[in-house]
């Protein structure tokens, strides 16, 4: 073997060396650290409230040189709730669609409870959007114009700007919001008269891939440069 390779095999095994001898005092805690999905930067962060002074590649290389001599199922990675995930291996888990809380916050559809319990403390939002639609639909099933002031008043200043933003509209509206909640007069056939007329332009125009219509008057300018 060359001089050199062996000078360089040497201060290399020299180097493992010390750096071994410096955290073998945290060999126990570090291992339980790993065994905890702990990340090497929060393992660094937890050695030097202990004490250590070292280098963070130090740790960095002797969490990985203890995760493959004890072959510990290390993974530091976590999902978007927080739970250690393997990239490599499928997770195991339930995943429950927008589309399917809507539904139970908007119709009332089923949904367990363990799933409702988890996803209103996940996410608080939630408790006040069911709210806001039970207080909402209430005004209209009691045909009662006072629950739409109080309603207004309740949610005025929620934290949800979006159900603030709502509240807000209705106020600028009051007077045709109000006589909505009493009248069994709509002007939703009308509306949908008006989609569908807009949906006649659009492919007219288009938007369907079809050719537009010719301008007004073009046809009689053709036929002029024609003679």
């Amino acid at each position: 073997m060359p001089a050199y390779v062996a000078t360089k095999l040497a201060m290399r095994n020299m180097c493992q060396f010390g750096r071994g001898r410096e955290l073998d005092g945290y060999r126990n805690e570090i291992i339980e650290l790993l065994s905890q999905n702990m990340t090497r930067k929060d393992v660094l962060k937890h050695l030097q409230a202990l004490g250590y002074t070292g280098k963070s590649t130090s740790v960095k290389t002797y969490c990985r040189d203890l995760i493959a001599e004890l072959e510990l199922q290390f993974c530091s990675r976590k999902n978007t709730v927080g739970v250690a995930a393997n990239p490599c291996q499928k997770p195991k888990m339930r995943y429950i669609t927008r589309t399917v809380v809507l539904r139970h916050l908007w119709s009332g559809e089923h949904l367990g409870q363990s799933d409702i319990d988890y996803l209103f403390d996940k996410y608080p939002a939630l408790v006040q959007l069911k709210a806001t639609i039970n207080d909402f639909r209430e005004i209209y099933n009691e045909k009662n114009p006072q629950l739409l002031e109080i309603f207004i008043n309740t949610h005025t200043q929620s934290s949800v700007k979006q159900i603030a933003s709502f509240v807000n509209g209705l106020r600028s509206d009051i007077d045709a919001v109000s006589s909505s909640t009493t009248s069994s007069l709509s002007n939703g056939f009308v509306e949908g008269i008006n989609n569908k007329v807009k949906l006649i332009k659009r492919s007219m125009y288009g938007r369907a891939k079809t050719q537009p219509p010719p301008p007004k008057g073009g046809g009689f300018i053709g036929a002029a440069e024609a003679a």
